[in-house]
């Protein structure tokens, strides 16, 4: 990446993914139901996640 990019533009890149997996984190942590927000069902289902088999 950073050949094609740069050292800034690869850096910026990889705290962009990092704050992704920490708010993905956190909403589990705090138990933000997926359940009940379509949009989110269909994200688990692209996923392979069965909605029934989660617990919120």
């Amino acid at each position: 990446m950073t050949d094609r990019l740069g050292d800034a533009a690869a850096e910026r890149a990889a705290g962009v993914a990092a704050s992704f997996q920490m708010m993905n984190r956190m909403l589990d942590a705090v138990g933000a139901p997926v359940r009940t927000k379509p949009h989110l069902v269909d994200v688990a289902v692209e996923m392979g996640f069965d909605p029934a088999d989660l617990t919120r």
